[in-house]
């Protein structure tokens, strides 16, 4: 987990520096980096909880986890939208005060480029710059909250999940064993 925190915060951190000029192979690597660290700081709660908890309380232990991942998920995914389209309205109204930032917004940004070149071709980077900066601000939530994990692997209980395997080996040896009739 300790892994976990150290890329999923180096790889946040990486992706909060992005900027119009950032290029390919940071953003690649950066992107790299933080999914190893997220990918392993999803698996690894699941395996604590397999190995700490015994018999049915694994099941509802990791359901919990699972659970509660793909909720937070869901909460922040609407907390990062909301920072975004605030951040944006506000950075629309100061960089290009004279473009309706709804106009903006309903472009969405698949299009953002083309449609700015035809419409606003000489505001072409201001609005490039609101979007990045409100982009930004939606990338600090991740490094926030991979910085944060920091906490619980400290005080997080180390349980080698190898001898908890050979314990368990050993348990179902003995289940399996045929039972001597009285």
């Amino acid at each position: 987990m300790i892994i976990s925190t150290i890329l999923s915060s180096a790889g946040a951190g990486l992706i909060y520096t992005f900027d119009l000029h950032t290029r390919t192979g940071l953003w690649v690597s950066s992107l790299i980096i933080t999914g190893i660290g997220i990918g392993i700081g999803a698996q690894q709660p699941l395996m604590a909880a397999q190995t700490v908890f015994k018999g049915p309380d694994i099941a509802l232990s990791t359901s919990a986890l699972i659970f509660t991942q793909t909720l937070a998920g869901t909460i922040f995914l609407s907390v990062a939208e909301n920072i975004f389209q605030n951040q944006l309205v506000s950075q629309l109204r100061t960089l290009v005060p004279e473009i309706d930032p709804r106009d903006i917004i309903n472009i969405g940004a698949s299009n953002l480029r083309l449609v700015i070149e035809a419409k606003f071709p000489q505001d072409l980077t201001a609005i490039l710059t609101a979007y990045n900066n409100a982009i930004r601000r939606v990338f600090l939530i991740p490094v926030i909250f991979a910085c944060l994990n920091a906490i619980p692997d400290a005080i997080m209980e180390w349980v080698s999940p190898v001898k908890r395997g050979k314990a368990g080996a050993q348990a179902q040896e003995a289940n399996e064993k045929p039972r001597e009739k009285d």
